[in-house]
């Protein structure tokens, strides 16, 4: 299940998507701290598409502008407040996991007051 994270179609176009491939987009605006409504949805989209694939091995594609800060942070989010991973733990496991650090000091500083 492909999130993507952005404002507009900058990077590429949904049109030019499978047919058949299910996606979800969440608007979500750069260089801001994602409001409530986003952080749930994303929660939402994560908690239902892995509850619906427990027994199989497909994965969950997100996706911003650069794959990078809202896609890190909401990440984050959901490690932080689903699976009860420490702030520190779960920035430190996106870093490892991207090969890029999350950037935006604003972001980390908001998962950290979590």
């Amino acid at each position: 299940l492909p999130i993507f994270l952005e404002m507009t179609d900058f990077v590429f176009s949904l049109q030019e998507l499978p047919p058949t491939l299910r996606y979800c987009k969440i608007l979500t605006m750069g260089h801001e701290i994602p409001n409530r409504k986003t952080i749930l949805s994303f929660k939402y989209f994560v908690k239902k598409f892995l509850a619906a694939n427990k027994d199989n091995d497909k994965l969950i594609g997100v996706h911003c502008t650069h794959g990078l800060n809202r896609t890190g942070y909401l990440v984050c989010r959901y490690l932080i407040d689903v699976e009860g991973m420490e702030p520190n733990a779960a920035i430190e496991l996106f870093n490892k996991s991207r090969g890029h650090p999350i950037e935006r000091t604003n972001y980390i500083q908001d998962l950290q007051r979590r």
